[in-house]
This record gives structure tokens, sequence and C-alpha cells, in this order.
């Protein structure tokens, strides 16, 4: 399952190696090409973007899909590129409902959608920047602004027609996933690699941090109902959280007392979190889990930052202090 999403009508969309499925709750229904030409074009979905109207702009092995939810169909766009063309790695696309959507075809540029006429017009960039836009590998759009990183490893920001370069990637491997979030209203991008460490890459100060796990490498982002966190998937199975205002990862215990108890057990490709806090977890060859996060306390306190480490009793006060009972005295927790 290498991409999970949920639509404005409360869809959940799980996009596979063999076909997109649309989840209600209850039942699937799958899309798999066919005859017809409203059908999608390809059974291997490799990325969903869904936008405000209900749409989802779909990415897979042999170009870019829409899928309109009104009348039910897809329309298709770059599928008929060169043969020389790798479609698994040289198209790529993004949407941001503030944006639009952009799309770049690795030797042909990059192409903008005119929602009027329901089709892609290719950007003329100036003479400084054309050669790069030639060249680009991903697209991540935040709020207002584009940023590129091309086949060689630079990422670059789209201001109109041109590109400007920021810095070039210390990527030692094909580069797999990218996502783009804001931390303190600044850009931060983050970048799996299909061997090598993840990256960290504060855009505006232009610094990269190494991102590792002990014996296991990151293999997927995603963003979380929490402003101070991202959930972080793994080649070996885990679920981390990552704190982004210490940058350090943490394993809650929920998160720890399932894994044990019900093990995903391969790659994780795919993580998304809907209310009431459900995370969505897709697999490489093990399906979709759930995980209820509010099903037994996440947190806890370790005896270091207790008095004295046997707890004798527990209360809640009507003004939600927490009091505990300690061995050798009372101490008194801060108001939640």
């Amino acid at each position: 399952v290498n991409t999970i999403v949920k639509d404005a009508e409360g869809y959940i969309w799980f996009g596979t190696w063999n076909g997109l499925n649309r989840y209600d709750g209850s039942n699937i229904v799958t899309y798999l090409p066919g005859n017809n030409r409203n059908s999608i074009h390809n059974h291997v979905i490799r990325e969903l973007y869904p936008t405000r109207s209900g749409s989802i702009w779909v990415l897979t092995n042999k170009g870019v899909g829409l899928y309109d939810n009104i009348h039910d169909h897809f329309t298709s766009y770059f599928t008929r590129e060169s043969e020389q063309m790798n479609y698994e790695n040289d198209i790529a696309i993004c949407h941001s409902d503030n944006y639009g959507t952009l799309a770049s075809v690795f030797g042909s540029g990059i192409f903008r959608f005119n929602s009027i006429k329901r089709q892609f017009s290719k950007i003329a960039f100036d003479k400084f920047s054309q050669p790069a836009s030639f060249n680009i590998k991903k697209i991540n759009l935040i709020e207002k602004r584009a940023y590129c990183i091309t086949g060689s490893g630079k990422l670059m920001r789209m201001y109109g027609n041109h590109l400007e370069e920021i810095l070039l990637l210390p990527l030692t491997g094909a580069l797999s996933s990218s996502i783009t979030v804001l931390i303190n209203r600044r850009p931060y991008m983050l970048i799996t690699q299909r061997s090598g460490a993840a990256l960290m890459v504060e855009i505006e100060a232009k610094k990269v941090q190494q991102l590792k796990i002990p014996e296991d490498i990151i293999t997927s982002f995603s963003i979380s109902k929490d402003k101070n966190r991202l959930w972080v998937g793994t080649e070996k199975g885990k679920i981390h959280s990552f704190n982004l205002l210490t940058h350090n990862f943490e394993i809650l215990n929920t998160l720890s007392d399932r894994s044990i108890n019900n093990p995903i057990a391969t790659r994780i490709l795919s993580i998304y979190e809907t209310d009431p806090d459900i995370l969505w977890i897709g697999t490489d060859g093990n399906g979709v889990f759930t995980l209820n996060l509010k099903e037994f306390p996440n947190k806890s306190l370790s005896s270091d930052q207790l008095s004295y480490p046997i707890v004798r009793s527990i209360l809640v006060t009507r003004k939600r202090d927490l009091l505990r009972s300690e061995e050798r005295r009372v101490g008194k927790e801060c108001r939640s």
C-alpha cells in the first residue's frame, strides 16, 4: 500500500501496486484499468493528492490521472511519453489547494494545470532556469511555495518562471519520498532514501540534518494531528513519533504495546492519521493496519521524573491537578 489519504467526502483511499481502493468504513470499491476510456489508466498507484473540491490527483507507473468524484471517472495525462521514459521515476506531481497542481516530466519540463481548460501547460522558464526544469525528479508544494529536487540532488525553489538553487542535498541513495511541512511557520522538507539516512532540511536556513534509527531505515514520513510531531515508518515495520521541537524520536506506549502483540513485520510505505485518533498504516505486502491512538494511555512518567519511584496512589482533583502519593512524599503535577 503505497499511499493513504482521506478525501473531501470522508472516504479513505488506498493506492496499491494493483489498483486504487476507496473505503467507506464498511466496503471497498476497487478501480482498475479497463476498456472504458474513463477508467483509470494504470494499476500501480504511487501517490494520491485529494483536493478541496473532492477530486483526487493520482500518480501511477504510467503517468497522471485525475479522479472526478461527481461523475466517478478518470482523466489521464502524460501517458504517451517517450519510450525511453522511466515512468516510475521520471514523472512527479503535487497539489496544494492554495497553489494549484504542478507536474514534472524528466527531460521535458514542468507543467501547470489549468483548472478551466482542464489541461496542463508547459511553464516557459527563463534561460537560466530552463536546463534545471528539464531535470526535475520531485515537486513539493506547501501553501503558496513550490520546491523541486533535481536528478543531481539540487533543492530549488520556483518563483514564477525562475528556479533558484537553495542547496545540494547530501543524497547517498535513490530518493524514495519527500514531504514539506511548516514548523514555527518555517518550511522544512523530510526526505527518505531507498538506502541510507533520511534527511530533514531546514530550507530557509539551508541546513540539513540526517535522521537515523538504530538498526533500521526510515521509509516514510507523515503529518500528525499534533503540530509538534510527525509519524515515521521504518523498513522493519516500526512506527515512531518524531518530535519537531526536540528533533528526537519517541515511542508511544500505545504503539509499543500494539507492535508487540500484533507485529506489522514488513516495510511501512505509508501512514495517515484521521479523526478520531486513528492511524492508518500501509505496508509492503501485508495490507493496511489501523491503530487507535487513545485506546491506551500513550504517555508515561519515568522514575527519574518523580520525587520517589514507588507510587502508592493517584488522584485527579476538581481543578484537574494530578496528585501522586509516593513512598516518602506527595508530589503535585501541573494542570493538564
